[in-house]
């Protein structure tokens, strides 16, 4: 059975600038919405708080980190208390020389999504290096809030987590989707699928001409035809799409299209009936039927959360409220999404990024060419803390 592996998704942080953007060292902290830091900046990277936890980094340098589980007054959980947190991602190297990847996902729905997965490192075909292949059997498992395991599922692999009550899986090249007890419910059938928002899902199916995506309700029946080239969850009653021959803007739940785009890749997805957008025409905000509530002067421009925006200029990232003002001004280098009322920000320090930029230059220069595979703590594109794995 081969499988693609799914990264753990964690905090998507705005611009990401440096090699390493969760080994700030020390430098990270969680404010609340008046702009109060709640939890002092001491961390080497963000997190995101969920079901009122989140995990971060510590170390004295860049390439030392280890990871924890903190409460929203900073505390790490496991010195407060009994109950089962999910453990950070980690590599164990086995006697026959194969890779044990384990993760589990944060809560979702009261679930987490335990994942092993079995690799080795083999060379690279085309040049120098190596490619990650997958060996062995799959395992997923689903844990509840006091740590016992509800069910097994060997020879899948979990794709998203828990939304509306269903969870994708990835079986034998195919994707279907499990209840909370762990019983196939809808088929494995497709070629790719999604999590549900606003009860449908997108999955995906190969043909002739590429890729094509559509909807499913819960009982897997498509709603939605397969007429996408490029599709996104439903927000708000509201998806962004691209059809094949080019034509892209949001959709209701009917498939019709409500707001026609010129141009896919710069809005985002709607929140409490506002989506953003930013192109050559400048940044603002949107109503669900396409009207321009505001315009933004900025750089970049995020998505809604907590009712907060985060925005980039030329002097930095803050937050606009859902008229466009400044809620927190634009001071912070590096800021998450709200969550829960928080959101981890690292604010600009010279000499931590002085010294960040050294380690890093050193490590290139030293420990890196000396040990290709193993590597140092990396993260993923979206900020995800990936300790020992390559993907």
């Amino acid at each position: 059975m081969t499988a693609c592996l799914a990264s753990p998704t964690k905090t998507k942080f705005l611009e990401i600038q440096l090699p390493y953007p969760t080994a700030e060292i020390g430098s990270w902290g969680f404010i609340d919405k008046h702009g109060k830091y709640v939890i002092a900046p001491h961390y080497n990277s963000g997190g995101s708080f969920k079901d009122s936890f989140a995990t971060v980094s510590c170390g004295q340098d860049t390439f030392h980190n280890h990871y924890i589980h903190i409460d929203k007054q900073g505390k790490e959980i496991a010195k407060t208390t009994t109950g089962f947190v999910p453990k950070p991602p980690f590599t164990r190297h086995l006697p026959n020389g194969n890779t044990e990847f384990t993760w589990c996902r944060e809560f979702s729905e009261g679930l987490a999504v335990e994942t092993v997965e079995i690799s080795k490192p083999v060379p690279s075909k085309i040049g120098t290096g190596y490619s990650i292949e997958k060996v062995g059997e799959c395992l997923i498992r689903l844990v509840n809030n006091s740590g016992g395991t509800v069910a097994e599922l060997h020879g899948a692999l979990e794709t998203q987590q828990f939304s509306e009550g269903l969870l994708a899986v990835r079986i034998n090249d195919h994707v279907g989707y499990i209840d909370k007890k762990g019983k196939l419910v809808i088929k494995d059938q497709f070629d790719r699928a999604f999590s549900f928002h606003d009860g449908l899902a997108s999955v995906v199916k190969r043909s002739n001409i590429g890729q094509i995506c559509g909807y499913i309700d819960k009982t897997g029946t498509l709603v939605i035809p397969y007429t996408y080239e490029v599709p996104s969850d439903f927000h708000d009653e509201r998806a962004l799409v691209k059809v094949a021959q080019g034509k892209t803007g949001y959709i209701d739940k009917t498939g019709k299209m409500i707001i026609p785009l010129d141009d896919y890749s710069l809005h985002n997805k709607f929140s409490d009936g506002i989506a953003t957008f930013s192109g050559k025409s400048g940044s603002g905000l949107i109503d669900k039927e396409g009207k321009i509530i505001c315009r933004v002067d900025c750089r970049r421009i995020g998505s809604f959360s907590d009712g907060l925006c985060a925005v980039r200029t030329a002097t930095g990232v803050g937050f606009i409220d859902k008229s466009g003002k400044w809620a927190l001004p634009p001071k912070y280098r590096f800021a998450s999404d709200f969550s829960e009322g928080l959101a981890a920000v690292c604010e600009f320090d010279d000499k931590k990024l002085k010294q960040q930029q050294d380690e890093i230059a050193a490590f290139k220069d030293g420990e890196l060419q000396k040990n290709p595979v193993d590597g140092p703590v990396g993260v993923s594109f979206d900020g995800v803390p990936v300790e020992g794995h390559r993907n």
